[in-house]
């Protein structure tokens, strides 16, 4: 069951370590967050302790998943091309078959 839904924080990060760790969406990479060179909010933000996770949380990173969803979508371009493609070379073979055929039987002029 969902008891909310929300969107994150666009507050300003900075490098200073005695601040809250932000996780931004370039971050979470593979469906795992990284934890290498963090930004943090400062301490006094007054949208703390809002966006605090806690047990049971779950997050969906909106950015990751147009890029996936674009991703499938060209792979699937893609896809319909390499069947044109194999199709025509089938159409290309069978063709060259025909006038190797034709041109030893002397039915080609």
């Amino acid at each position: 069951m969902i008891a909310a839904m929300q969107y994150g924080s666009s507050a300003k990060t900075s490098e200073d370590a005695s601040g809250v760790p932000a996780l931004r969406m370039g971050k979470i990479q593979d469906g795992k967050p990284s934890l290498e060179s963090l930004q943090y909010f400062p301490q006094d933000d007054l949208e703390f302790p809002e966006f605090l996770l806690k047990d049971g949380d779950m997050l969906f990173n909106r950015t990751q998943t147009r890029i996936v969803a674009e991703a499938e979508r060209r792979l699937s371009v893609v896809e319909e091309l390499e069947a044109v493609v194999t199709t025509n070379l089938q159409r290309a073979s069978h063709l060259r078959q025909a006038v190797l055929q034709k041109t030893f039987t002397g039915k080609l002029k």
